[in-house]
């Protein structure tokens, strides 16, 4: 039996007839497990395929104790096998961070755009959408990486929508899945339901947000799904946002495809009334058709923060990066988190540090970064804010802030605000294996 690469060759030698009948019944595309027992000789090694045991002639360099995984190509009574190399997790990350980043977009965007439509009358909706659609194109553009001073244009229109007359006016003591006559009412009862179910996800603004409502956001924000899934935990699956973002898109593509199927059977009709229902429908499909693109790259997004998460060689200790929606007045902006585990040696005894990096940029505060480390029961935090007034205004709370860390039984190094300007967290993980292959 010929065992191939695309450099070299390895032939095995049958001795015993239960075995040379055995690999005479193989087919192509069979798979075949195999271990490496010694080194023979210069040229020939032992391997060990289930409980048998052959001499293998190859100028392939095997170790002992080798797992080898090797596809049939050719059966008969001298079978050829190709010798398969197996991906590394670096590999798998890296094909991975190929796909997502050019695609991944902030969550905000997403949710604003879903706040738009949940919020507008079909009317007003009508008014919203070329402007909605242009400056969701011209956001496609933005650093993806971290949050910026410049708005995505969704601004405007819920400026617009705040301003313009409804017919029952929005109460910002509501939660949104109590609003408006909504556009959405022109979509299936299960759309409607999958939207409505991402909007609950922001944080609510109204009131001091609760540490179990912030745990409970980490934990919803997407990057434990599959854990959740692999663990058997369905209830605590159900209401990630990842999940719900799947499930949106499914339902998008599904409504879309249908409604693209529905257009090629039907006739078309002159008269006033069918050209501006037409004109309507056309409209709505290219609204859904933008929220697919930012759902996908919402899930993208998450995908990023997930890597983020997995500990390398390079860096094996535990990091987690989170994106957090919260409900603001009019929109929702959102907090970048990332906790990482402190680095510790080996001599040393010490509590388990951490280090936890939150971004953020609110109006009118702008851009601010804020650093926390928690070392044992010990906590220091250091605020960067881009701009002067809000660095001064961060300042004068720090007697405040010092004052609920003590409150929680923290002890306090050291606070400290100042003004400077904030380096976005990297959006991909540090691996060794590059992105881009120089490679022809």
């Amino acid at each position: 039996m010929l065992i191939s690469n695309q450099l070299s060759q390895l032939q095995l030698q049958l001795s015993k007839p239960d075995l040379q009948k055995l690999l005479q019944n193989l087919q192509p595309g069979q798979l075949l497990k195999a271990a490496v027992v010694n080194q023979a000789s210069a040229n020939a090694v032992r391997l060990k395929i289930g409980t048998q045991e052959l001499i293998a002639y190859t100028k392939l360099r095997l170790e002992t104790g080798q797992k080898l995984t090797m596809e049939v190509t050719k059966g008969g009574n001298t079978p050829e096998l190709r010798l398969l190399q197996e991906r590394t997790n670096a590999e798998v990350q890296s094909q991975i961070l190929r796909q997502a980043l050019p695609r991944q977009i902030p969550q905000t965007r997403l949710f604003n755009t879903l706040q738009v439509i949940a919020q507008a009358t079909p009317e007003l909706l009508q008014k919203l959408l070329p402007e909605l659609l242009r400056k969701s194109t011209q956001g496609q553009g933005e650093n993806r990486g971290a949050p910026s001073s410049q708005k995505t244009g969704l601004e405007q229109l819920q400026k617009m929508l705040s301003e313009t007359p409804q017919k029952q006016p929005p109460n910002p003591s509501q939660k949104i899945t109590e609003s408006l006559p909504s556009a959405t009412k022109a979509l299936p009862p299960d759309l409607q339901k999958a939207i409505q179910a991402i909007l609950t996800k922001a944080l609510p603004r109204g009131g001091n947000i609760s540490a179990p409502q912030v745990r409970q956001a980490l934990l919803n924000s997407g990057i434990f799904l599959e854990t959740n899934l692999a663990f058997g935990h369905p209830a605590q699956a159900s209401g990630d946002l990842k999940a719900n973002l799947l499930n949106l898109l499914l339902l998008l593509r599904s409504y879309l495809q249908s409604r693209h199927e529905q257009s090629q059977h039907q006739t078309v009709k002159l008269n006033p009334k069918a050209a501006a229902v037409t004109s309507n429908n056309r409209m709505l499909l290219q609204l859904l058709g933008e929220l697919l693109r930012q759902t996908e790259g919402s899930l993208a997004r998450i995908q990023t923060h997930q890597l983020n998460s997995l500990p390398t060689e390079e860096s094996p200790t535990q990091i987690w990066q989170f994106e957090v929606p919260i409900q603001q007045p009019d929109h929702i902006d959102s907090f970048l988190i990332r906790l990482e585990q402190e680095r510790q040696e080996k001599s040393t005894q010490a509590s388990t540090a951490w280090k936890i990096t939150l971004n953020f940029d609110f109006s009118p505060l702008g851009p601010i970064e804020a650093k926390l480390s928690l070392r044992g029961e010990e906590i220091s935090a250091v605020f960067l804010a881009e701009q002067a007034n809000s660095a001064a205004l961060l300042s004068q709370n720090l007697t405040r802030l010092n004052d609920a860390f003590i409150r929680v039984g923290l002890k306090v190094g050291h606070l400290h605000s100042q003004q400077g300007e904030i380096k976005p967290l990297p959006s991909t993980p540090s691996t060794a294996t590059f992105l881009l292959d120089e490679k022809a």
